[in-house]
């Protein structure tokens, strides 16, 4: 089944460290624009704000899937973290008929990261800052 409830996102990389450290440990934002549910967590295709762009990749759209096996990507839409890999795909799959189709290559870029709902991570910034 394929859902296409849109919900906004904070990436927070933890793997490579290369590329964390290019992005000054900055969070990635986005918005969640499509997924799909499967034995192994399901997938959700994000939308990056901003693309990403390290050693000569830039990607904007990225799918992701929960690393472990006792989270669902559905989780993330119901306001929990996720803890998934990222793998970057060309605007041109993202904007396909098929954009989760992962037998079809990636756009190269690939990381490790927690995703939350956007609203909790404001959240947690302004509760840390009292």
């Amino acid at each position: 089944m394929t859902t296409f409830r849109r919900t906004r996102v904070s990436i927070s990389v933890s793997e490579p460290w290369d590329l964390a450290q290019a992005l000054k440990w900055r969070a990635l934002r986005g918005e969640v624009v499509q997924t799909v549910d499967d034995d192994l967590g399901g997938w959700a295709l994000i939308r990056l704000d901003d693309p990403v762009k390290h050693r000569g990749s830039v990607c904007r759209y990225f799918l992701a899937s929960p690393r472990l096996d006792t989270k669902a990507i559905f989780e993330l839409l119901a306001g929990d973290d996720v803890f998934c890999a990222f793998r970057g795909v060309s605007d041109q799959l993202a904007e396909s008929g098929h954009p989760l189709d992962t037998s079809r290559p990636s756009g190269g870029l690939v990381f490790l990261g927690d995703a939350e709902p956007e609203a909790r991570a404001v959240e947690t910034v302004a509760a840390s800052d009292r």
